[in-house]
């Protein structure tokens, strides 16, 4: 039954593409270290947490990926992680964790998620509920899966501040999906040049005001770049040409999500000032 949530007609029955796409990505960028593999990072996606939250609890990563969440949280002190992930990039994440004793990495769908409904304590998603043909459902399957003092995290991407980067990046995404990896991965090398290059240049210099306010579009997003290795920054581009299925939501749709899922929203945050970081709990 369709939640009603407007997802277009031309995204429907695209998440097969989508989910083989993601372990085609984690495929080809299967290793993290530094900036990519930290607790800040992390953090920077759901500023709204804080290591105490996780202390004692039993955690799941909706959407893991490859696992480079799995691994931070997993030293915070969790009674146990539980990485979920629909595509392949579960091999990864299983090798990643590896004699980490609390994290356990199970395949499977967000949509008809494997566990026992109120059996969580804590869920935290990030760029997952964005690539679903429905994201209400998601939220919902997931909100039934948490205990009733339990709460849940989301990151995803933003309609608001990404709108000169759509314009340019939506034209190439027709083309992304379509080409093998191994030249989908040089394009993405390719591209990283010129951003590298802006980030640590004309954004460096003229991108933010002494008030932190932007003068250059996407400033925020450019400065966010200066942690990232040039291949951390391949990986980025990948992601954004690789995937058919994808959201921008507005604010108001993000709000909405968590509104029709019958979650609170306890927090919102915009990292970046281009995608938005929301938290709640069941009502």
């Amino acid at each position: 039954k369709s939640s009603g949530f407007n997802i277009g007609k031309k995204w429907k029955n695209r998440s097969a593409e989508t989910i083989d796409a993601f372990g085609k990505q984690w495929d080809a960028f299967n290793t993290f270290d530094g900036f990519m593999a930290s607790a800040d990072l992390f953090f920077h996606f759901f500023p709204m947490l804080k290591p105490e939250d996780f202390r004692g609890q039993t955690i799941l990563d909706a959407g893991c990926g490859m696992g480079r969440f799995l691994v931070p949280v997993a030293g915070m002190g969790p009674k146990h992680v539980i990485g979920l992930d629909y595509s392949s990039s579960v091999y990864h994440a299983q090798r990643h964790t590896q004699g980490m004793p609390n994290v356990t990495v199970v395949r499977g769908s967000i949509l008809q998620p494997p566990f026992r409904a109120g059996s969580l304590d804590r869920i935290f998603s990030a760029g997952v509920i964005d690539h679903l043909d429905d994201p209400v459902r998601g939220m919902q399957q997931l909100r039934d899966l948490l205990r009733p003092t339990g709460s849940i995290a989301v990151w995803i991407y933003a309609q608001e501040g990404n709108e000169s980067y759509l314009r340019i990046v939506r034209p190439l995404r027709r083309i992304g999906p379509k080409l093998p990896a191994k030249l989908l991965y040089a394009l993405a090398g390719l591209l990283a040049v010129p951003v590298w290059l802006h980030s640590r240049t004309l954004n460096r210099w003229f991108g933010v005001r002494k008030d932190g306010t932007f003068r250059l579009p996407m400033a925020g997003y450019f400065s966010f770049i200066l942690n990232l290795k040039f291949r951390d920054i391949m990986l980025a581009i990948y992601d954004q040409l690789s995937h058919p299925l994808v959201h921008y939501l507005r604010r108001s749709e993000a709000e909405a999500l968590f509104q029709r899922a019958q979650l609170s929203l306890d927090a919102l945050h915009a990292p970046r000032q281009n995608s938005w970081s929301l938290a709640g709990r069941p009502l």
